[in-house]
């Protein structure tokens, strides 16, 4: 897996590139991770508002994907992030 080193180039605020570092640290094999924007807010120094307005800077620029996951309750668990790069590597 390689970080992807467009995302500084990017004219994206500081805050969605240390999200995306975050997020990129979590990632397994296959593009994908799940943390919490709780835990995010709080590994990265931030509140949660801004982690969610980096999620959505990083969602519009074509960094990420994300997807609600249901829980077995039918309730909804934090979001599945997908990095699209890492996605299309691992399934060739």
């Amino acid at each position: 897996m390689r970080f992807n080193t467009e995302v500084f180039k990017s004219n994206l605020p500081r805050r969605a590139i240390i999200v995306y570092a975050y997020l990129y640290g979590r990632v397994n094999a296959q593009g994908y991770c799940w943390p919490s924007s709780n835990c995010i807010a709080r590994e990265c120094g931030m509140s949660q508002r801004t982690v969610f307005r980096a999620i959505n800077d990083l969602r519009k620029a074509g960094f990420i994907i994300t997807n609600k996951r249901k829980r077995s309750d039918g309730g909804y668990g934090s979001l599945l992030f997908q990095f699209p790069d890492i996605s299309a590597k691992s399934a060739k």
